[in-house]
């Protein structure tokens, strides 16, 4: 991502998950159940990148990513790779219990049907044990993201951005991923007035949801880029999504794939506007 700073547009990525073939997740049930299939699978998912990023291309992506299609849950796969980490089932997050507890029949719906998507793991949060480090890995090459959740939901309990950021922007990364999609949070923009963003780091805002269908405006997307590149300049800003659109491997994702289709294309279009718009002059 070093070229970034030194083009005269806008670019635009996403934050990586992306849903899987009903085949590579059949392969991937088995595989968990115990069968011997490892190879064929290991097949199925370089082709599954292969298709990915082939189509993230044809959308208007212009850094992309292996769409995650090797992980089955992004929780499982930290404890599967990381050192540091362990499940604590049942373990909550007190934000996230305090919209539960608000709204108990909006989530005793949105658990009992929108959420049966046929994952293929539990959803057990992890808790950090011990200490974590980046061994070997310049800045440059670290992005980091952060968001309030994976769902489509009130949000009312969501932590303010602006009492966080100052601890985000001390992380060993040049790139920041972070919610402005959202419309609890698509007023934080005006945070950048009163924070400084450090030199050589890039912001990368969501500028269209990953909990919606509703397919984003180019328009809106352009005004979005603009406000955060009139704060912390035009070369600092990378668009992209609030979050994954499939951070669990699922037979059916939150955002059905032929809209996640049509968001990247009103990304590449608004930020193609907002390019025109900075790079005017």
């Amino acid at each position: 991502m070093s070229d970034v700073a030194a083009s005269s547009r806008i670019f635009t990525t996403h934050v990586g998950s992306l849903p899987r073939q009903v085949a590579l997740l059949d392969l991937m049930k088995a595989n968990i159940d115990g069968q011997d299939n490892q190879a064929e699978l290991d097949s199925a998912i370089r082709q599954a990148v292969s298709q990915s990023v082939e189509e993230q291309v044809a959308g208007g992506i212009d850094i992309v990513t292996d769409g995650e299609q090797s992980k089955t849950g992004f929780f499982f796969y930290v404890r599967e790779r990381i050192e540091g980490f362990e499940p604590r089932p049942g373990a909550g997050y007190a934000a996230f219990d305090a919209e539960v507890e608000a709204f108990p029949e909006y989530y005793k719906h949105y658990f009992g049907e929108a959420m049966l998507g046929g994952n293929l793991t539990p959803f057990v949060p992890v808790a950090c044990t011990g200490p974590v480090r980046y061994v070997g890995l310049p800045q440059d090459k670290i992005r980091y993201h952060t968001c309030y959740s994976i769902n489509e939901g009130p949000r009312i309990h969501d932590v303010p951005f602006i009492e966080f950021v100052r601890f985000m922007l001390r992380i060993n990364a040049s790139n920041y991923s972070f919610e402005a999609g959202n419309v609890r949070h698509e007023h934080e923009y005006h945070l950048w007035e009163q924070v400084k963003l450090p030199e050589g780091k890039r912001l990368i805002p969501g500028v269209i949801c990953h909990a919606s269908n509703t397919v984003e405006h180019p328009e809106l997307i352009a005004e979005r880029l603009v406000r955060f590149a009139e704060r912390v300049g035009r070369d600092n800003v990378i668009a992209s999504v609030d979050c994954g659109f499939s951070s669990q491997a699922t037979y059916r994702t939150e955002v059905h794939p032929t809209v996640i289709r049509e968001k990247f294309r009103a990304l590449r279009a608004g930020a193609a506007l907002a390019s025109e718009r900075l790079w005017r002059d």
